[in-house]
């Protein structure tokens, strides 16, 4: 699909690390970090202006807060 990154969170994310992997995504760009705090720090650490992120995820995952994250990161830079 042309993914640059992976990260993956949740119930399902090991699997979801292993089917990437399986498919011949580089190990090394398939990230599962343990909270939010930690997928924003790695995130910090890779954006670059211009990059597109999909945030995909149920309900009660509450990804809006990755989206809050970073708009807050990003006002505070």
């Amino acid at each position: 699909m042309g993914l640059s990154h992976l990260f993956v969170m949740g119930e399902a994310a090991r699997r979801i690390a292993e089917g990437a992997r399986e498919a011949g995504m580089d190990e090394k760009r398939i990230h599962l970090p343990r909270d939010l705090e930690e997928l924003l720090a790695i995130l910090d650490g890779l954006l670059m202006p211009g990059d597109w992120i999909l945030i995909k995820g149920s309900r009660r995952m509450r990804m809006e807060r990755v989206v809050a994250g970073l708009k807050s990161r990003r006002r505070g830079a």
